[in-house]
């Protein structure tokens, strides 16, 4: 077959004749009809991604495709041959400069009937960046204002029209001859870059999504609000992104150097900065996931590929084939599918809960959001995809009978209840012991600790019936006790606890239970507490255990936790050593002396009621 050839960096593609692609048991082979050149193209061929994407020459270059499927591998479920589709390659396995290219079938998904193949294949990594950038990282709300850089360009084009459709009031720069066209697209504010300076008409943002770099990125912090977010998808990369690859050194330190102009001049400022570079989720796989894609309808809509969400997609609705519970006696339990599942999650109406339904639904999965007031949650439910796909319910984690009646419902509405994420938190005042009131500590044990047993209890028969899934959000100040919060550590250590004795006998009914122990992380909440003069001192310039983290890395871990069936998931992932040594006693004590036979048997007599 023929394809366009990096045969060495920084020189001009050549026309190749190359073996034909070898199909996997996952793969599709693509007959590609259409695709698309973007500026990342041309970065990737001169090297500018080397450090992140090291390709080695020669290598074919291309990364979205529209095209028909000319063969499948045998573990293959949602396309056939014949099928036309459209998607974004993963990284590591691009090329579609090609005539056929074997793509694994999670980045593909069929050509709406609405569009070409030539518009379909310009859509997949522009629109897939917008989103990431838009929604996931910055978690854009109705009211808020974002400026948007190079509104005519590819991702430009997509993010006004994304912005505008959350709500936001959007501003963008552009040249004189696309002024219109980025007005019709949606811009309130558009700004000629040519003879017009945008941060002197501009202040007060929310958001800025930068796609130049240099000077217009560092122009732009300053028409942030306090507190406002900058992405750059041009650079600098920071070191979160070094921790979100996995690649702590060398890495971070090269980020952290490259980014360091950039993150100090946002310190200033009081605002935030960034790097996003676009990234295919993990899926997971299972042959009752299999099934679950087998029953999936072709979308008849413009969509986002790789990541499907109601507000770009109509996804088919139902149940699919229950399982009946990961088999406990063979070592690595049954990997979670999440298309299809549902998924409850507690405290859905705050900056983790919402970004976890956001994340949850993109994966596939229904999402049940569960709040002390519904008028919030309602809301995103139906930015959601409405009740085919969330819904939402107020209930107080203090009640447990509210629990049992609002689980009941849950399971009835979607049919099962497969995962369950007990997010619902407070964080308390940081005080010292004389100071602190009773009904401040009684508070923060009831909604942490007491709370999160609430939820699990009336749970656990509804998720047992899928041997599904149960998820407790700790800390990392479980395992590391600063001062002025003592009610806040002994909540998140009483978590840790009673998730590592619930494992033991929920495994005996085929029910995995995992935490999560992330650093701190940016919510509203979180916010106001960082506040305070004693979080400024004791957290704000805390360069170790305390240094936050960005909401999307923790959303991220936990989704890919939950598809793993975590025992344990640290956020970031260098604080796992602080975690590892209760987890290998925890570990050690488990398989030396609690053995299955003496659970089971425990059980039963634990099961019975007291007199």
């Amino acid at each position: 077959m023929k394809a366009w050839v990096v045969q060495k960096y920084k020189q001009p593609l050549k026309l190749t004749d190359l073996p034909e692609p070898s199909v996997g048991d996952h793969d599709v082979l693509v007959e590609i009809h259409a695709t698309a050149v973007n500026l990342f193209d041309a970065k990737v061929k001169d090297g500018e991604f080397k450090l992140i994407l090291p390709y080695k020459a020669p290598f074919v270059l291309g990364h979205d495709l529209a095209g028909t499927v000319t063969a499948i591998g045998s573990g293959v479920r949602r396309f056939a041959v014949g099928d036309e589709v459209y998607g974004r390659p993963r990284d590591g396995r691009v090329g579609t400069f090609a005539q056929r290219l074997a793509v694994h079938e999670d980045d593909l998904a069929h050509r709406p009937k609405t569009i070409s193949m030539v518009e379909a294949a310009s859509v997949p990594l522009v629109a897939l960046t917008a989103w990431q950038a838009l929604v996931e990282r910055a978690n854009v709300q109705p009211g808020q204002k974002v400026l948007i850089h190079a509104g005519s360009g590819g991702v430009g084009t997509y993010a006004i029209q994304l912005a505008k459709h959350l709500g936001a009031t959007v501003a963008t720069t552009t040249g004189t001859t696309n002024m219109r066209w980025v007005k019709e697209l949606g811009a309130d504010i558009v700004i000629d870059y040519k003879t017009e300076r945008f941060e002197e008409q501009l202040s007060g943002y929310d958001v800025v999504l930068d796609s130049q770099g240099g000077d217009t990125l560092a122009r732009s912090l300053t028409v942030l609000k306090p507190g406002g977010l900058a992405i750059g998808i041009a650079g600098p990369p920071d070191p979160a992104f070094a921790a979100q690859l996995g690649k702590r050194f060398p890495l971070a330190p090269v980020m952290a150097l490259l980014s360091l102009k950039t993150r100090r001049a946002a310190k200033r400022l009081g605002v935030r900065y960034s790097f996003l570079f676009m990234r295919r989720r993990r899926r997971a796989r299972t042959d009752r996931g299999a099934d679950r894609r087998r029953d999936a309808a072709p979308c008849d809509r413009p969509h986002l590929l790789v990541r499907p969400d109601p507000r770009r997609a109509e996804l088919r609705g139902g149940r699919a084939q229950q399982g009946q519970g990961p088999d406990h006696n063979q070592g690595d339990p049954v990997r979670l599918d999440l298309p299809g599942k549902t998924v409850a999650i507690t405290g859905a109406g705050g900056g983790l809960g919402a970004g976890l339904a956001r994340a949850l639904r993109a994966h596939g999965a229904n999402v049940a959001l569960l709040d002390l007031t519904a008028d919030g949650i309602q809301a995103h439910a139906a930015r959601l995809g409405g009740e085919r796909y969330a819904r939402g319910w107020a209930v107080d984690v203090r009640d447990s009978a509210a629990q049992q009646q609002i689980f009941a419902e849950v399971a009835e509405h979607f049919g099962a209840i497969d995962v369950v994420i007990a997010a619902a938190g407070v964080l308390g005042p940081l005080q010292t012991i004389g100071p602190t009131a009773p009904a401040d500590w009684d508070r923060v044990i009831e909604i942490n600790l007491n709370g999160v047993w609430r939820t699990l209890k009336a749970a656990a028969p509804h998720v047992q019936a899928s041997g599904g899934h149960l998820v407790a959000i700790s800390s990392m100040i479980a395992y590391i006790h600063p001062p002025l919060l003592a009610g806040y550590a002994a909540s998140k250590a009483g978590v840790a606890a009673m998730a590592d004795a619930l494992r033991l006998e929920m495994r005996a009914v085929g029910v995995t239970v995992g935490t999560v122990h992330p650093v701190i992380f940016r919510t509203p909440m979180i916010a106001g507490a960082l506040s305070s003069p004693a979080a400024v001192e004791l957290v704000n310039d805390f360069t170790g255990a305390f240094k936050t983290v960005e909401l999307d890395t923790v959303v991220d871990a936990i989704v890919h936790g939950i598809e793993r069936r975590a025992k344990r998931t640290v956020v970031p992932r260098q604080h796992g050593p602080t975690a590892l040594i209760p987890g290998l006693a925890q570990a050690a004590i488990e398989r030396l002396l609690f053995r299955p036979r003496t659970i089971s048997r425990a059980i039963e007599l634990g099961s019975e009621p007291t007199s």
